[in-house]
């Protein structure tokens, strides 16, 4: 129910940016990558993501008390420590994180790239 939570604010939030960022959820796993397009399918589509704005990404969420994987590789797992009120928290800081990103025009550059 918090990954299904998680992944809806992480959608809400592209959406808002019209970026079109695939967000994909599998039970307690939440993940999605700077590449317009589906989720991850293979090797190519993994290095079409655009690893500077991730680089910018987790350093304004670490600024706002969320630590990441570092890699744009891995994905956001949830365990049973996390509450309501973590997931809120996460959804927030990863608005604010766009919008600070969208503000130095990191998710433009990155949707422009990242092109199917």
């Amino acid at each position: 129910r918090r990954a299904a939570r998680l992944a809806r604010g992480v959608r809400d939030v592209i959406a808002r940016h019209g970026c079109g960022f695939a967000t994909s959820q599998l039970e307690s796993i939440v993940d999605f990558k700077f590449r317009r397009g589906g989720p991850n399918r293979n090797y190519d589509d993994a290095r079409a993501a655009d690893r500077n704005a991730y680089a910018a990404y987790y350093h304004e969420m670490l600024a706002r008390g969320i630590l990441l994987p570092p890699s744009q590789n891995e994905v956001m797992f949830l365990c049973t420590e996390h509450s309501d009120a973590d997931i809120e928290e996460t959804i927030a800081a990863i608005a604010d994180s766009f919008a600070s990103l969208a503000a130095r025009g990191l998710l433009e550059k990155a949707y422009a790239a990242a092109a199917p």
